[in-house]
């Protein structure tokens, strides 16, 4: 269940924009990994900093950037290949099958 699209809020109906935000959602999602390792360094220096503890702390955020890249993998890959997914229209020109 999805409750809020993104394909939806970037579109304005034309072929134009369906695949400026097509490759908008291409970028974003790329950068997700980027997005779990920063908020999970934020948030566990936050932590060490109010317990005045170190050891501890980085174990848990460690563990915290494992899980999170375990979890989102499959939807990050299924996504990027999916943009190499083409089918040929005419001699020498394909279109992306995704938008």
């Amino acid at each position: 269940m999805q409750l809020f699209s993104v394909d939806c809020f970037l579109d304005n109906g034309s072929n134009a924009a369906q695949r400026d935000a097509y490759y908008q959602k291409l970028v974003f999602i790329s950068t997700i990994p980027l997005g779990i390792l920063g908020i999970s360094l934020l948030f566990w220096s936050l932590i060490a900093i109010i317990r005045r503890t170190k050891g501890h702390v980085k174990y848990q955020m460690v563990n915290s950037i494992v899980v999170l890249f375990f979890i989102s993998h499959p939807s990050i890959i299924t996504f990027m290949f999916d943009s190499f997914n083409c089918r040929s229209i005419l001699p020498e020109e394909y279109w992306l099958n995704s938008y």
